[in-house]
């Protein structure tokens, strides 16, 4: 589980909170509703906070909040995360028959 803060104070409270992913130099909005990983990140309720559960390699990146109300809109500070995981092996389980000459070399690639 990552949760990601929005320090927002505000008054009038937010009427809207916006997250937001940086990919490939594009900030990106991160859809709250339609993935259920994402929780929170909210102006309802006051949950201004991004939940991420469970959390994954892809997640990994920077994120920043804004925050709207009638007077205007901030946005937050970027905040990066990295995501820990142990080394894998791609790979879909057939076997490869690879060939060659004797005395010559042979380059086996790994998946």
């Amino acid at each position: 589980i990552l949760t990601i803060p929005c320090p927002v104070d505000a008054v009038p409270l937010p009427t809207a909170i916006v997250w937001k992913r940086i990919i490939n130099g594009k900030a990106e909005v991160v859809n709250v509703t339609d993935n259920s990983r994402y929780s929170g990140g909210t102006a309802e309720n006051q949950e201004y906070d991004l939940t991420i559960n469970p959390l994954q390699s892809e997640d990994a990146g920077t994120y920043f909040c804004e925050a709207v109300n009638d007077v205007g809109t901030v946005v937050g500070p970027n905040i990066t995360t990295v995501v820990n995981y142990p080394p894998f092996i791609n790979s879909t389980g057939n076997q490869t028959t690879v060939g060659g000459v004797a005395g010559g070399s042979l380059t086996i690639p790994c998946p």
